[in-house]
């Protein structure tokens, strides 16, 4: 069963007609509350005004937003904490985190570079060389799939020389391995 709602002007004639002598069981019984309700009330607002209870109650819901707030602070700091337990050292991974805490965890973007120590500027860096990146890869695909023998070194002499593609090695090797191109398992015989 919902409580009662009273409002501040009951709450005070409940509190005068008790001074006035009437006992509280009799009280309680014609108001639909407990004697436990009447303390709690007699206690908080005993001898205090319409304008005092006002501004108690006012207080009151001050104080639940200040809570409210703080708890959304800590839970914050909490999600961040639990994000970085593992410490990442690519600012890729990082600046990923940055963007996942702006999106579900509504933080500023400032608070999340801060929680995850990066700058705006990597924030907001986008690659122009995804393009290329991405034809490397299809260029590997397509050489692993024809040539399934061959490993980095061929697939790299044969971009190099017959495609004559003037990529560097170590951006050519870097996405073969992200496609784990390097953990192909070919069949015994």
């Amino acid at each position: 069963m919902k409580p009662a709602e009273y409002s501040d002007s009951q709450i005070m004639a409940i509190l005068k007609q008790a001074e006035e002598g009437f006992p509280v069981a009799a009280l309680c019984r014609q108001y639909g509350m407990s004697s436990a309700c009447f303390c709690k009330w007699r206690t908080k607002f005993y001898g205090v005004g319409a304008f005092a209870m006002a501004r108690i109650k006012e207080l009151e819901d001050e104080n639940r937003h200040l809570r409210k707030m703080y708890l959304e602070a800590r839970m914050r700091a909490e999600l961040m904490r639990k994000a970085m337990l593992k410490k990442r050292v690519k600012s890729s991974w990082r600046r990923q985190m940055a963007h996942w805490a702006v999106e579900h965890y509504l933080v500023s973007v400032r608070e999340a570079c801060a929680c995850f120590a990066i700058s705006l500027t990597c924030y907001h860096y986008v690659s122009r060389l995804e393009q290329e990146n991405k034809e490397i890869a299809d260029c590997l695909r397509n050489l692993t799939e024809t040539n399934p023998e061959w490993g980095f070194g061929l697939c790299f002499l044969y971009l190099r020389n017959v495609q004559q593609r003037s990529w560097n090695h170590k951006r050519v090797y870097r996405i073969y391995c992200d496609l784990a191109l390097n953990q192909r398992m070919t069949a015994r015989a």
